[in-house]
């Protein structure tokens, strides 16, 4: 698992326009906010949590409808079915780079995303927390529902039904977390927690099934 470790950071590495997507769709989001705004001061009444969830679930969308096409594409898929690996770890290792190829371009918009909208720079703390949190559960759904889909062609259209209504509850607890700063707010955080490792257990035993059973 570890030289698989190392394949999928390596192609993130050298593909790097996975990452300009991602941040491209996101600052384009919050740009599409900012401009539309018909009275700019109302950015700095209320913090705009709405607003970065999308842009979260967006991108974040759109970075996985290859994460394992690719493979099946290149024929791994069938090659890591021939020999001992275990396809629930090899799911679990690729969910786990796609996490944190999610996270490194994340922590260097959110500067960025706060100037836009107008945030205090001491809410940046606060909100680097929530949306790291509620980024682990939409990359678990996310690598879910594109292993189920990874052998179909041209899942992207699938991929977006099957995951919007899944990220239901992780905008509505993740945004509960960014707008208020008290318990409920650490209970929505638990929340973030708990749901994902609810799914985690789901994503190697559906996922695997599922590749298994394409064949």
């Amino acid at each position: 698992m570890w030289v698989l470790f190392l394949f999928e950071v390596k192609h993130y590495f050298k593909n790097k326009l996975e990452l300009i997507n991602f941040t491209t769709l996101f600052i384009s989001i919050i740009l599409l906010k900012v401009l539309v705004e018909v009275n700019p001061s109302e950015l700095n009444q209320a913090l705009p949590s709405e607003i970065l969830w999308i842009a979260l679930i967006f991108a974040t969308l759109l970075g996985s409808v290859s994460l394992f096409q690719r493979d099946q594409e290149s024929g791994r898929l069938d090659y890591y079915q021939l020999t001992n690996v275990s396809l629930a770890g090899v799911i679990y290792t690729k969910w786990l780079v796609y996490y944190a190829s999610i996270l490194c371009p994340l922590a260097l918009l959110l500067p960025i995303s706060g100037v836009l909208l107008g945030i205090p720079s001491e809410q940046w703390p606060h909100i680097a927390v929530g949306l790291a949190s509620g980024a682990l559960p939409l990359t678990v759904i996310a690598a879910l529902a594109s292993a189920l889909m990874a052998r179909l062609e041209r899942a992207g259209a699938l991929l977006s039904l099957m995951v919007l209504p899944m990220t239901i509850p992780v905008i509505i607890f993740g945004n509960s977390y960014l707008s208020v700063d008290t318990e409920q707010s650490a209970a929505s955080l638990l929340f973030l927690w708990g749901f994902s490792l609810f799914l985690l257990p789901v994503l190697g035993l559906a996922g695997s099934s599922c590749i298994r059973s394409g064949n």
